[in-house]
């Protein structure tokens, strides 16, 4: 992992982590590491990570030196827990800060239920829909120009 990728120094806690996506092994200086919530991924780290084909284009998002070389992929629905904060999706999609009229601590699961569970829910350039599932929201991207992170 490169030191400007955008999350360089994120605890696995940390980062959103939708349905399909794990996080397997960290190789850190020729020593393995199974990761934990408390791991802290660091530049010149090798991540090993297990996932749909649908959620590659994030990860190299997520894990590009320069967001701005790699798009945000159009129109891709991600499960997330409800519990998911604001906060760890701009991290996970790798977007600027604040996203418009969000509270970073603020779940997903408040958010909809701050917008009486609405249908969608926009915010900057991601959907929010309850998900068929008592406890998932369903993250959808959307075309368009993104701030990144710096």
């Amino acid at each position: 992992m490169k030191p400007s990728a955008a999350i360089a120094g994120v605890v696995l806690r940390q980062l959103a982590r939708p349905d399909g996506m794990v996080v397997t092994l960290v190789l850190r200086h020729r020593t393995v590491a199974i990761p934990r919530g408390t791991t802290a991924l660091m530049p010149g780290d090798h991540v090993f990570v297990a996932l749909r084909s649908s959620v590659k284009p994030l990860m190299d998002r997520m894990f590009a030196p320069d967001t701005d070389a790699v798009p945000l992929p159009d129109n891709r629905d991600l499960m997330f827990p409800a519990t998911t904060t604001l906060e760890q999706l701009q991290r996970f999609f790798a977007l600027a800060k604040p996203l418009p009229g969000a509270a970073g601590a603020e779940s997903l699961g408040q958010l909809l239920r701050r917008h009486c569970n609405d249908a969608l829910v926009p915010f900057g350039p991601l959907r929010f829909t309850p998900a068929d599932q008592n406890g998932i929201v369903r993250v959808t991207t959307t075309a368009g120009v993104v701030q990144t992170e710096r």
